[in-house]
């Protein structure tokens, strides 16, 4: 689909008159969205697969021992929340607030491209969606990593934001509670 801008101004410019933004959510932002979200609802995302395939040198793990964090790749489906911003209920400048908020959690680096993605909701509608995919060109992209050494750096990493554990127990759990599988992430072995 199509790719937003890749400067916090222009993306904010770009996404500031839509006053029914929704969002992809597939990772953390499914539980700590960091902004106030409502209608929430279970959403696939087609052509793209939930994958442990950013290296996070800060939060989740540092510069010598980097952990991993989820990203969108190409290729397989994805299950995830779909969630409105509730910025619009506070006019433009709430959508603004909303959006700043948004890019300052998901590009301090620009792992991820900014992008419109469909999703499929379970009644066979669609939405278009705002998603952040991973860039393959980044530094931080993990190319190829099997499921061992996955789960090795995963159940070692620790950065500001904690133990690489948590972040993907988390995820797993909320994963569960919703009844959504992924079996790539899963194989990491997290309980």
């Amino acid at each position: 689909m199509r790719q937003l801008p890749r400067d916090r101004a222009g993306f904010v410019e770009a996404l500031e008159g839509f006053e029914d933004l929704r969002i992809f959510s597939y990772g953390s932002l499914m539980w700590n969205p960091e902004c106030e979200v409502k209608d929430v609802r279970r959403v696939t995302v087609r052509g793209w697969h939930r994958d442990l395939c950013i290296y996070s040198y800060h939060y989740r793990g540092n510069r010598r021992f980097p952990g991993l964090v989820l990203g969108l790749a190409k290729g397989g489906n994805c299950q995830g929340l779909s969630m409105r911003l509730c910025g619009s209920e506070r006019g433009l400048e709430g959508r603004r607030e909303d959006l700043r908020c948004l890019w300052d959690r998901e590009m301090p680096l620009y792992v991820y491209q900014p992008m419109w993605l469909e999703g499929h909701l379970p009644s066979g509608g669609r939405e278009d969606m705002l998603g952040f995919v991973a860039r393959r060109d980044h530094r931080q992209y993990v190319k190829w990593l099997d499921a061992e050494r996955r789960s090795w750096i995963v159940r070692h990493a620790r950065g500001k934001g904690g133990y690489n554990t948590t972040y993907v127990k988390n995820v797993l759990l909320l994963m569960r509670r919703l009844r959504i599988g992924d079996r790539g992430l899963e194989s990491v072995g997290l309980r």
